[in-house]
């Protein structure tokens, strides 16, 4: 997520502007716009001439008092309707009127509240942040440099990519390119909570930052990078390749995938030998009741439930894993398309193990 601008207090009111990098962010933000906040955006809508016979779809920046918000997985829209306060076409004709605004990533937005209440500052810490150090861990971190600009973006399992620095290449002047770009990194990239960081240029300078990078975090003690090296890959690529080229390779697909199998093996392989103990459950009820004792230690959740296309189960289960995260527990999203995540969708997509056995758990009532 990008935060443009900020006017606001804690616990205060005041507005800030956004833009969303990817479905991930507009999730968030579903989360943090209530009823009775304004939201401010470009957008366009019918305006009828003096007839009231026809109408043109004219362009305008306009705010409204929010009523109700719809997220839309698939088509990474958020739509917010609300009645009109202002905007900036016909004198502001359309105030009174109702609207919908549809947020999509990179749309610049305004989130105005009476009060940015602590649920509120969680949430905007959340979305805000550029930073890996904690939540879910980065599967991808990828420097990608070109012949004359260098960017760094993290990439999530669930999430798009989020660009999070892009430097400029001043003629002749490698040295400080690379100290920027090394700053960035260090800035955005915590490799403890990174499956893989990724350099990627054509020729020999991501070598040469390669060796920059390692030389440099000695001299700093960057000790995330130092005892991390192996994290580290680079690939080659042509000066036309992207991003999403990248990202889409073969080598680091294998990278990553790979990674990602090796930790769901060892999760669901515990989960199968509690399972055989007594302390392991499974299925949504179940789950459930051991949350409400405070039994869980791991709990075991497939993509297609956690990130569901319907809001109501999506917010359950996203829920469910909050929960387990509060009281001490660890909770890992399963990919539906490894065999693990697979097999797990086959005993209802959502499994726990558990701190101590709680025999009859469908049988409890609390």
């Amino acid at each position: 997520m990008k935060l443009l601008k900020k006017e606001y207090a804690p616990n205060g009111s005041g507005t800030i502007t956004f833009a969303a990098d990817g479905s991930d962010d507009l999730w968030i933000v579903y989360n943090l716009i209530k009823q009775g906040d304004h939201v401010s955006s470009e957008t366009s809508r019918k305006v009828y001439q003096n007839t009231g016979k026809s109408a043109t779809r004219v362009h305008m920046n306009i705010s409204i008092k929010v009523l109700n918000t719809d997220y839309d997985k698939q088509a990474a829209i958020l739509r917010v309707r609300g009645k009109t306060v202002s905007c900036d076409v016909g004198g502001g004709t359309a105030s009174a009127t109702f609207h919908t605004i549809e947020i999509k990533p990179s749309l610049p937005f305004d989130l105005t509240k009476k009060v940015w209440d602590s649920v509120a500052m969680d949430l905007l810490k959340r979305c805000t942040s550029d930073r890996n150090s904690g939540g879910e861990p980065v599967d991808l971190a990828v420097v990608l440099m070109q012949e004359t600009t260098a960017s760094v973006h993290l990439i999530g399992r669930s999430s798009g990519s989020r660009l999070c620095a892009k430097i400029e290449r001043k003629k002749n002047d490698v040295a400080t390119f690379f100290t920027s770009l090394i700053n960035s990194f260090v800035e955005f990239v915590n490799l403890d909570n990174t499956r893989f960081a990724i350099i990627a240029s054509n020729g020999s300078v991501k070598n040469q930052f390669f060796e920059f990078l390692v030389t440099e975090s000695k001299k700093r003690r960057i000790m995330s990078i130092t005892n991390n090296k192996s994290k580290i890959a680079l690939i080659s690529m042509n000066s036309k390749q992207s991003l999403k080229d990248v990202v889409e390779s073969s080598e680091v697909k294998k990278l990553v995938n790979g990674s990602i199998d090796a930790e769901e093996t060892e999760v669901y392989k515990a989960f199968s030998n509690a399972l055989d103990s007594g302390k392991a459950c499974y299925g949504s009820r179940s789950v459930e009741m051991a949350i409400e004792l405070v039994a869980v230690e791991t709990l075991l959740i497939t993509d297609d439930l956690y990130k569901s296309c319907d809001a109501g189960k999506r917010r359950k289960y996203e829920s469910l894993v909050e929960d387990v995260k509060k009281s001490g527990g660890a909770a890992m999203v399963f990919s539906s398309k490894t065999t693990n995540g697979k097999e797990l969708e086959k005993m209802t997509g959502i499994a726990a193990v558990l701190r101590f056995p709680v025999p009859d758990l469908d049988d409890l009532e609390l």
